[in-house]
């Protein structure tokens, strides 16, 4: 990227979209990169590459939520530096006020073109993409998680705890890693769901 002032300055404003302070030069970016809303939606993606055997030569960069401008940042240095950009949110109330806060600021509130480049879920947690089964399947075993009660209607953010999302899904990337969970043991739908997202990123 460049070590000059002012590029070393656009840089820093990824340290405070992603919310951590790292030397610029250890940031990763590549010609494309899937923005997304936060670190348990990037180790969910991760996890789903391993498994369904996916190589690919894009960047999934994690922001810290969809409120307010937090992403922005990030979506600032791809265009800034002519690299190809995507972003993926969940459905819940902030993504969709995120979504039309880039389509208004970037693409003049134009829903069709945004709609190429940012996806907005149809649940409102990245969670809710897997069934219970896979939610119990993930969690099992686990020294340092426990699930929650299930509930009688479908809510994995209550089932896996709101605060304990990141240690569910670090649970699940380290699983796939190991290869303790592969796609034949995943609900279809589940399969099918993180599919269409990889495929909205490939297009």
């Amino acid at each position: 990227i460049g070590n000059s002032k002012n590029k070393q300055e656009a840089i820093s404003l990824v340290n405070y979209a992603i919310g951590c302070e790292v030397p610029y030069e250890n940031l990763v970016f590549k010609k494309k990169n899937v923005i997304l809303e936060g670190v348990s939606d990037f180790m969910h993606l991760q996890a789903m590459l391993i498994i369904l055997n996916k190589d690919v030569d894009y960047a999934l960069l994690p922001g810290v939520g969809a409120k307010d401008s937090k992403l922005n940042p990030l979506v600032g240095i791809c265009i800034g530096y002519n690299l190809k950009w995507c972003v993926v949110l969940d459905g819940e109330h902030a993504g969709k006020s995120k979504f039309k806060d880039l389509c208004d600021g970037i693409f003049a509130g134009n829903k069709s073109r945004a709609e190429k480049k940012i996806k907005t879920l149809s649940v409102d947690n990245i969670e809710d993409l897997f069934t219970q089964a896979d939610v119990k399947l993930i969690a099992d075993g686990a020294n340092n998680f426990k699930l929650g009660q299930k509930p009688q209607k479908k809510d994995n953010v209550a089932y896996i705890g709101k605060k304990r999302k990141n240690v569910f899904a670090k649970l699940f990337l380290e699983k796939a890693k190991g290869k303790k969970i592969e796609k034949d043991k995943l609900s279809q739908s589940t399969v099918k769901s993180f599919e269409e997202i990889f495929s909205f990123i490939d297009g």
